[in-house]
């Protein structure tokens, strides 16, 4: 008989377990890609959707729901709104892409990469640096110069 679970307890209490989500979210709103253990990195995924869709209808009932996510975080919210308001109205989910890095060498963990979608397609803009070479100055042979 299945029971009303919601997710991943991750060994944890849950004021610990939601302070822990709450500084994760706050680490990809700001950085963008967070590198962390894969079994967190499910967990948080599903936290981070929820707060995309109330980015989405960018309401001042929504902006509330999220502030309250994220433990009265106003730098953070805000970050979110600025950032993200664009990219969450161009997509209807999957916001957030897992990248596998192999085991940690301690005790042998899957770490992956959880970053933003719409971070990862941004491309910076292509600097050409030229390089130039400085030209020797000519030097006349000696023997020429002595003799005038």
């Amino acid at each position: 008989m299945l029971k009303k679970i919601f997710g991943k307890k991750l060994s944890r209490e849950s004021s610990t377990r939601k302070a822990l989500f709450r500084s994760m979210v706050r680490s990809l709103v700001e950085h963008g890609s967070i590198k962390t253990t894969q079994a967190k990195a499910k967990a948080v995924q599903i936290e981070i959707d929820r707060l995309m869709k109330l980015v989405k209808v960018n309401t001042v009932a929504s902006k509330r729901s999220a502030i309250a996510r994220l433990g009265n975080d106003r730098k953070t919210l805000d970050a979110l709104f600025a950032k993200y308001s664009v990219a969450a109205n161009q997509r209807k989910g999957g916001f957030t892409r897992v990248i596998n890095l192999g085991p940690r060498k301690g005790d042998a963990a899957p770490v992956v990469k959880l970053e933003m979608v719409d971070e990862a397609t941004k491309v910076a803009p292509v600097v050409k640096i030229k390089k130039t070479v400085k030209a020797k100055p000519v030097v006349a042979n000696k023997k020429a110069n002595k003799s005038k």
